[in-house]
């Protein structure tokens, strides 16, 4: 974990605003390629197979979460069996999700929250801001869903607010279990 946070003092991330700053831009690149990510989604289908890259894909996530726990966090093994249930659940619900769109934007909800988190905990220990990012992240997925009404290519569905809030509490369940692994044993 020291590591980490050495990092994250070199990148100069540390100020308030400038973790603000990343999540926002974050969220305006979510907003932003709405109107594409189906041209984008539909020119991968072509020259791709979407159900193995995807696969591949959060596989990989998942093999790399595992892998920075046991090197940075040596954590005790009742966080390992937390850690691969939320990964389950999380890999689980992307793979319930039949459109490809869907897919990637369940991932970026879960960077999104991270991201909120970080800008408003930095040390991500507070149980009041997990509260408060779930609902930002909730009012984020109705905002996205609002736009969607208006562009033509894409519709507003309750069920991809929903979702949205889903992957934040997914999210925010495997930020708490590192950030207590963490803070217990610091103490």
């Amino acid at each position: 974990m020291e590591n980490i946070l050495a990092l994250i003092r070199r990148l100069k991330f540390k100020s308030i605003q400038a973790r603000w700053f990343y999540a926002i831009s974050f969220q305006a690149f979510l907003y932003g390629s709405l109107s594409v990510m189906p041209d984008v989604v539909a020119f991968l289908t072509k020259n791709i197979d979407l159900e193995l890259s995807s696969i591949i894909f959060f596989g990989s996530i998942a093999l790399a979460v595992i892998s920075l726990s046991i090197k940075i966090f040596k954590l005790k093994l009742p966080y390992y069996f937390g850690l691969v249930s939320i990964l389950v659940i999380y890999g689980s619900s992307i793979n319930q999700l039949s459109i490809v769109v869907e897919r990637i934007h369940f991932f970026q909800y879960g960077i999104l929250t991270l991201l909120v988190l970080w800008a408003i905990d930095e040390s991500m220990e507070d149980a009041h801001c997990y509260l408060l990012t779930l609902f930002y992240i909730f009012l984020s997925g109705c905002l996205d869903e609002f736009i969607q009404f208006f562009l033509p290519n894409r519709v507003f569905d309750i069920r991809d607010i929903v979702l949205n809030a889903f992957s934040g509490f997914i999210a925010l369940c495997l930020i708490g279990l590192f950030s207590h692994a963490y803070h217990a044993e610091k103490k």
